[in-house]
C-alpha cells in the first residue's frame, strides 16, 4: 500500500479497515473473527452454519472503528 498510517502517522500503511477505509499500520490494526450466521438461524436458535450463511468473516479495523463497531449485533 505504501505510505504512511493515517492514526498515528509514524508506521508503514500496510493494511486497510474494513468498515471506514482508512490505511493502517500494524500497531494500529486490530483482527477480529466471528462466526456470521443468517438472522433465521437466531430466531430458531439452531448453532450451525449453513448454506445461507457467510460462516467465518474477519476483518481488520482501526482502533477508532474497533472501539466503535457493533461485533455482537
Amino acid at each position: 500500500m505504501g505510505g504512511l498510517c493515517e492514526l498515528c502517522g509514524k508506521g508503514d500503511a500496510v493494511n486497510e479497515c474494513s468498515e471506514c477505509g482508512a490505511k493502517i499500520c500494524d500497531s494500529c490494526t486490530k483482527e477480529v473473527s466471528y462466526e456470521e450466521f443468517h438472522p433465521g438461524y437466531r430466531m430458531k436458535g439452531e448453532s450451525f452454519i449453513g448454506a445461507m450463511s457467510e460462516g467465518v468473516v474477519r476483518k481488520k479495523l482501526c482502533l477508532k472503528c474497533f472501539e466503535e463497531v457493533d461485533l455482537l449485533g
